[in-house]
């Protein structure tokens, strides 16, 4: 089964009235799981899992903000996109 999921940008409304664009930076094309990783102006990110289940697609996000204590910068976290905990969209925030 074939997916042909892209998402180019993505802007997410915060509480307040404001809004943070993220923009694609990389995917993966072949094979499950598939990551989608997104950076914002600030240097947050957003990695998007699309996993392949039995009869259905499970997509999960993790994300990081390198302003944070703790967090890794999105090149690093990309590169360990398998390691990371993913969490399903709303529980995000």
């Amino acid at each position: 089964m074939s997916i042909g999921i892209i998402d180019w940008d993505m802007k997410l409304h915060t509480t307040g009235g404001g809004s943070v664009q993220y923009e694609l930076c990389d995917y993966t094309k072949v094979g499950y799981p598939r990551y989608y990783g997104y950076v914002n102006q600030k240097g947050g990110w957003m990695i998007k899992r699309i996993s392949d289940e039995t009869d259905t697609y499970a997509v999960k996000w993790a994300k990081g903000d390198p302003n944070i204590e703790g967090d890794d910068d999105y090149a690093t976290a990309y590169a360990a996109a398998d390691t990371l905990t993913y969490v399903y969209y709303h529980d995000l925030f």
